[in-house]
């Protein structure tokens, strides 16, 4: 019976790729299927499984599942409420905890990475996901505000009439810093909320990559000490 903490390792190894992939399926397919009839069930169930995935990814211990669940259960119950009952109120709860849900992924991940002793694949895919969820993250505020307080941004008109794509889309525009124009915060919330994206973007990619470089070095040091001992 000694295959079977094998099959549980190898698969406890693989939480993160799956994540990976389904948040690089839900963006890059997500556009083109958006306004197609049918489809839009799709993208919903596909953003339902990018925050099951993700409570997976955290699952190594116990109380970031515990954590991570509280937060994804209500973001889902009133996701698919208001899909299907519609309400401002539901509205915005679902984005109030789907960025909380985000934000405390993050957060675990750049724990695990900051933590982790050397680089590896799933360093890497953490990194990786990190950075798509902030992006996500982003996009439920962007849409939160909006809801708050209609008119926040100049919007896109006739692209799609799903606004969850459409924030996605500034959101990673803006943590990019590529800046199109095509759409632009209108009040001051929606400023502040675009400028504090950028920054901490940039933050993240800088301090990442000044981590994961340190691990590199001081895992090579300790290589070649190890082989000229030898």
């Amino acid at each position: 019976m000694r295959f079977v903490p094998k099959i549980i390792k190898h698969t406890l190894e693989g939480r993160f790729i799956y994540l990976l992939v389904a948040i690089l399926i839900f963006l890059g397919v997500g556009p083109i299927l958006a306004d197609m009839t049918g489809f839009r069930l799709l993208l919903d169930i596909f953003f339902s499984a990018i925050l099951l995935a993700a409570i997976y990814a955290v699952s190594q211990k116990m109380r970031h599942t515990i954590i991570a669940f509280s937060l994804a259960i209500p973001a889902l119950l009133a996701f698919w409420l208001r899909d299907f009952t519609g309400g401002v109120a539901l509205n915005v709860a679902s984005e109030i905890f789907s960025s909380l849900f985000f934000g405390y992924t993050v957060i675990v991940l750049v724990t695990f990475i900051l933590n982790s002793p050397k680089i590896t694949r799933h360093v890497i895919h953490a990194a990786l996901i990190g950075y798509l969820l902030m992006g996500m993250m982003w996009a439920s505020i962007y849409e939160l505000i909006d809801t708050i307080d209609p008119g926040s941004f100049n919007l896109v008109q006739g692209w799609t009439d799903n606004p969850r794509l459409i924030y996605l889309y500034f959101s990673y525009v803006t943590l990019t810093t590529l800046g199109y124009g095509d759409i632009t915060p209108l009040t001051a919330q929606a400023y502040s909320i675009s400028i504090l994206e950028a920054i901490i973007g940039q933050f993240y990619i800088t301090v990442l990559i000044a981590r994961l470089v340190g691990m590199h070095i001081s895992h090579s040091g300790k290589d070649r000490q190890s082989g000229s001992d030898r």
